[in-house]
């Protein structure tokens, strides 16, 4: 006998066995299941245009981030604005803690001009400055609307007398522009800058530099 039916005799033997093992009732492994129920043409077909997704262009999502970054708003400042004769100005609104009507100050001996003298509120002393004089410009001859603009600086409370208020506007970085170089050396350094708003222009006063006056002394002090 050769190999060849030695090897067809050997099959004929295994024959029964392996039938009677496909015929046993052996526990089947569970089907294992996929991740997400969706076939390749449903997800094709949820990636289509016609299920609502705009596809964007290369150069239109560049452009859609660099429109990101750009909010006027995000560096907008408040600025409370008002009259010093005809002249419009304006103050930080985050340096402004209160406004209030003009009244009966405590004169100062030995002071400036323009710092009118102080007042009370509330149990705390403030001094209160003619931002008119202070800034060297003329005198308004309508007094009916003037207010004292209250500004804090640190622990420091200072009184601006203005002409009238006008309103609170918001400027951005593009709005505003660097101070004229034609003023004078006595008040360019009060201005910080220029606004501009709907065809009006205002200076930008510096809170900071404007309350910049040499301490009052504790003798000069008496209500």
């Amino acid at each position: 006998m050769d190999l060849a039916e030695i090897r067809k005799k050997a099959r004929l033997q295994n024959a029964p066995q392996e039938a009677n093992l496909q015929e046993r009732h052996l526990p089947q492994p569970a089907p294992v299941q996929s991740e997400s129920t969706y076939s390749d043409q449903d997800l094709n077909n949820f990636w289509d245009s016609e299920a609502g997704l705009i596809v964007s262009t290369e150069e239109e999502f560049v452009q859609s981030l660099q429109n990101y970054d750009v909010d006027p708003e995000r560096d907008a400042v408040q600025w409370l604005t008002f009259f010093l004769n005809d002249e419009e100005y304006a103050l930080r609104l985050s340096d402004v803690i209160e406004l209030v009507r003009p009244r009966h100050l405590t004169e100062l001996p030995q002071v400036p001009d323009y710092l009118l003298g102080i007042v009370s509120l509330r149990g705390v002393i403030v001094p209160v400055i003619d931002l008119g004089q202070r800034l060297h410009l003329p005198s308004c001859n309508d007094e009916s609307q003037r207010r004292i603009v209250v500004c804090a600086n640190g622990e420091q409370r200072i009184g601006f007398l203005v002409d009238k208020i006008a309103q609170v506007v918001k400027f951005n970085s593009e709005q505003v522009e660097p101070p004229p170089l034609l003023l004078n050396g006595q008040t360019d350094d009060f201005v910080s800058g220029v606004g501009r708003d709907q065809g009006r222009v205002m200076m930008l006063l510096d809170t900071e530099k404007i309350m910049d006056i040499e301490p009052l002394k504790p003798e000069a002090i008496r209500l």
